[in-house]
């Protein structure tokens, strides 16, 4: 059942978004997500209340939004 999954890493592939199920990942503590084709975070992210801790160096990331901002989480690769 993906609600108990708490580690996700799908770096060092060629995904470029969220997959549809990610908003099922409520018990999500760690996530990387490094050298991937990511370039943008989904609207439902900050309900993600247990996550702390994400990777995302190497990402096309370049701004984090409001919500992903003022979650209580370490973020490795974070943008200037």
């Amino acid at each position: 059942e993906l609600t108990s999954l708490r580690v996700l890493d799908m770096s060092n592939t060629k995904v470029s978004s969220f997959p549809s199920f990610f908003n099922e990942l409520t018990n999500l503590e760690s996530l990387n997500i490094s050298n991937t084709e990511i370039s943008s975070f989904p609207s439902f992210f900050d309900e993600l209340t247990r996550l702390r801790w994400m990777d995302i160096s190497g990402t096309k990331i370049t701004d984090l939004p409001y919500g992903v901002r003022s979650m209580n989480i370490v973020i490795v690769g974070r943008p200037d």
